[in-house]
């Protein structure tokens, strides 16, 4: 029995020596194990290191994070880890093989600083640092899992001196099942894996042209195929007519905040990170408030064809392929001024509810359904609109429904007073309904318009009444027009199409027509601007054809001779 103990006695003996050995050369090692790698663009340093070889773990307290070669690279991120946590560690492959195979890496209570030396034009490009920093660090041995916890972020651009452009705080990541031999760019961990859930919040980003991009929560899972932003926004730092004047030439400018978008059925094809690519079953958004304003006053842009419903789609910057977008509790806002006046006038949308079928910019998908798009909003806070739109994505043709009852007319002053320079006093709109079949150039129109009780005033820039003039105008439009009625009519005409603006502005080129048909006296219609305008275009029209006519005369003459 003595020799029994002293057997176990000289095991256990040799075990605490090998185990303490053990420990003391893995400790002694450990570092440039980690960063032995020469192809590496990170160091990794620690304070303190703990180590428990029969748990088979590591502890590594204030983990750097350091760039190596920073004068190369666009973007350089550096870092400090509170604990780094090996879990499930090889410690016989680590001595024999000289590779770090880990069951989970943890860290936590990451902060994270990135400095751009070149200003990102994307809110993606800021993930680029982190995926080059996770495939670096992730890729230094077989690390079966990954978690991040508490992270925190900084990020900054780099000019002559150090500018804040964003931020963000709670980040976590956890990534199961990965296979750091098989790597994938599209995501933010870029390896093959199992599944992969992300989250984050209060994110902040200044765009370059002086917007600022918020979240206020970001969450997404890989296995169940959605994705969560609340509260996201993006704003102007300052007024939009200020903003106006800061730019070159006349453009939209927008800006807008969503409660909460929903995106369910996330193909796994789909990317956000190095680039951005969304195909999805449904994406749903839900308190969207966007304000879009233009100051005519600014010089034109250069003259681009616009095209339609379906084909400004691929004027978005990423590929898109959603079979359903449901929009929910949302306002739309447009502003304009118009040229050589100083206020703007506005168009308002509110209760906006819609469903947007089959919208897609991916080739292999648009082809198959058409378009189709129906939205209901009440209309300058009174008049209930409702729009329907088909369109075949291999056509340029679409039709349109488009109908707004129930409308005190008076509320349409916040759109005209400043654009028509008319206030209404009175007016009882009871329908407005008009289809449409539009095409590349033009569009086939059915209108009519029910209303009773109108009274207008026109007023000057300065908003003050003429009243002369007012009177004069009431006598010249129809003050009710209901079915029955000796002026009463259902109009079929045709709108030609500004070729350099979009399926919109020709809905409202085509009810704008309706209007003028309707509600003025025939009489004053024949004086009205639209009225010499056409006729000069007919004109014109007339002129080019007799010169085209004459050149060709010339051209057989010449053939002849």
């Amino acid at each position: 029995m003595k020799k029994l103990f002293i057997i176990l006695g000289s095991i256990i003996f040799l075990l605490a020596i090998g185990i303490t050995g053990l420990k003391y050369w893995v400790q002694n090692n450990f570092e440039s194990r980690l960063n032995s790698n020469p192809d590496r663009k990170y160091d990794l340093n620690y304070e303190n290191f703990t180590i428990s070889i029969l748990a088979g773990n590591i502890e590594l307290d204030n983990l750097k994070i350091t760039p190596l070669n920073t004068d190369s690279l666009p973007s350089v991120i550096t870092g400090t880890v509170e604990k780094a946590e090996l879990d499930g560690i090889s410690f016989l492959s680590f001595i024999t093989a000289k590779a770090i195979k880990i069951q989970k890496l943890s860290f936590l209570t990451p902060d994270f600083t990135v400095i751009h030396s070149d200003f990102p034009k994307k809110s993606t490009t800021t993930t680029k640092p982190f995926q080059s920093l996770f495939k670096d660090i992730i890729s230094r041995g077989e690390i079966k899992n990954f978690s991040l916890l508490g992270g925190k972020a900084e990020l900054l651009y780099q000019k002559d001196t150090l500018q804040k452009i964003g931020s963000f705080e709670g980040l976590e990541i956890i990534a199961t099942g990965l296979v750091t031999d098989s790597v994938q760019v599209g995501r933010a961990i870029p390896f093959k894996l199992e599944n992969i859930t992300i989250s984050l919040k209060n994110f902040s980003y200044l765009t370059t042209d002086g917007q600022t991009l918020s979240l206020g929560a970001f969450d997404f899972d890989l296995e169940k195929g959605q994705m969560d932003l609340e509260a996201l926004s993006m704003k102007l730092n300052s007024t939009w007519e200020e903003y106006a004047k800061t730019q070159p030439v006349q453009k939209g400018i927008m800006s807008f905040d969503i409660g909460h978008l929903a995106l369910r059925g996330l193909s796994s094809e789909s990317q956000f990170y190095d680039s951005l690519m969304v195909i999805s079953q449904s994406l749903e958004i839900d308190s969207l408030d966007l304000h879009v304003s233009k100051d005519k006053n600014r010089p034109l842009p250069p003259q681009v064809a616009k095209k339609d419903f379906s084909n400004m789609l691929e004027e978005l910057s990423f590929p898109v392929a959603i079979d359903s977008l449901l929009i929910k509790n949302s306002k739309i806002t447009y502003s304009e001024i118009e040229s050589g006046k100083t206020k703007a006038g506005t168009i308002t949308l509110s209760e906006v509810n819609g469903l947007i079928q089959n919208v897609s910019s991916i080739d292999a998908v648009e082809k198959e359904k058409p378009l189709l798009i129906a939205i209901s909003a009440i209309f300058d806070g009174s008049g209930k609109l409702n729009l329907n739109v088909t369109e075949n994505y291999f056509e340029r043709k679409w039709v349109a429904d488009l109908t707004l009852e129930a409308m005190d007319m008076k509320q349409l002053n916040q759109t005209v007073n400043h654009l028509a320079g008319i206030s209404i006093v009175t007016g009882d709109l009871q329908k407005l309904h008009m289809k449409m079949e539009a095409t590349a150039t033009a569009s086939d129109n059915h209108f009519l318009m029910q209303y009773k009780d109108l009274k207008m005033e026109l007023i000057n820039p300065d908003d003050h009444k003429k009243g002369f003039m007012s009177s004069v105008a009431n006598l010249a439009i129809h003050k009710q027009h209901l079915p029955g009625d000796k002026n009463y009519q259902e109009l079929t005409y045709s709108t030609t199409r500004d070729i350099y603006k979009g399926p919109i502005n020709l809905i409202w080129l085509s009810a704008k027509d309706g209007l003028m048909a309707t509600i003025p006296s025939k009489v004053v219609q024949k004086l009205l601007p639209h009225s010499k305008e056409s006729k000069a275009e007919k004109q014109e029209e007339k002129k080019d054809k007799k010169e085209i006519k004459a050149e060709k005369k010339a051209e057989r003459k010449a053939k002849n001779n």
